[in-house]
C-alpha cells in the first residue's frame, strides 16, 4: 500500500522543483544588474574598486561619467591606485 503512494509522491515533488528553477534562473541574471545600478549610484571610490576586476568596458563608462560628474582629488587618487593594481 505505501509502495503506490511514492511514486505519484516523488512526481509531484520533481514538478515544482523544475517550475522554481526557471524563476531561479531570472534571478540570477537580476542579481548582477542590481549591484551594477547600486555601483552606479554609489560614488567614484566604491565603483573604482569593483570595477576592474569585473569588466573593461565599465571602467571606460565610470571614466566618462567621472567627467561629467566632479569628483574629490581624493577619488582621483584612489581611481589610479585602482588602475595600476
Amino acid at each position: 500500500m505505501t509502495s503506490l503512494p511514492r511514486p505519484p509522491s516523488s512526481v509531484s515533488l520533481s514538478a515544482p522543483p523544475s517550475r522554481r528553477s526557471l524563476p531561479a534562473r531570472p534571478r540570477t541574471m537580476s542579481l548582477p544588474a542590481s549591484p551594477v545600478r547600486i555601483l552606479s549610484k554609489l560614488p567614484p571610490e566604491i565603483v573604482s574598486l569593483p570595477a576592474p576586476p569585473c569588466i573593461a568596458g565599465d571602467q571606460a563608462r565610470f571614466r566618462i561619467s567621472s567627467r561629467v560628474v566632479p569628483i574629490p582629488i581624493s577619488a582621483m587618487n584612489a581611481r589610479s591606485r585602482s588602475l595600476i593594481v
